[in-house]
């Protein structure tokens, strides 16, 4: 199982995994009750999908040559800079799964902004 998907599986089980760590008496059952927290948990999910998704393709059949490869890996480093021009402009278009996460709970991408400029940077 790649990063995302525990990442977003953790997400998914949230409210059993806070329930758990209460049950236990541990200290980081706080962090699910933080939504600031919760919110970066799904951006991270995100992010770690495409990171993932850019790992698997140099085991696609037509990356099979160096240049190949070279030109997925140079796609993703500008989908980076796209991605930061676009989180400075205050979309998350970019990443669906979080900003349907932010709309649904009616919080500002201005809340967790900073964070995700500071990981793209």
């Amino acid at each position: 199982m790649s990063r995302g998907e525990v990442l977003n599986k953790l997400y998914e089980l949230r409210k059993e995994v806070e329930l758990f760590l209460i049950h236990k008496k541990s200290d980081l059952s706080h962090y699910f009750q933080d939504k600031k927290w919760v919110n970066r948990l799904k951006y991270l999910s995100d992010i770690f999908s495409y990171i993932n998704e850019l790992n698997l393709k140099p085991q696609v059949p037509d990356t099979k040559t160096i240049i190949n490869a070279w030109n997925k890996i140079e796609s993703f480093r500008k989908k980076l800079k796209l991605w930061l021009s676009m989180i400075t402009e205050g979309t998350m278009k970019c990443f669906n799964r979080t900003q349907i996460i932010l709309w649904k709970q009616r919080i500002s991408i201005h809340r967790i902004q900073f964070q995700i400029l500071l990981q793209l940077t």
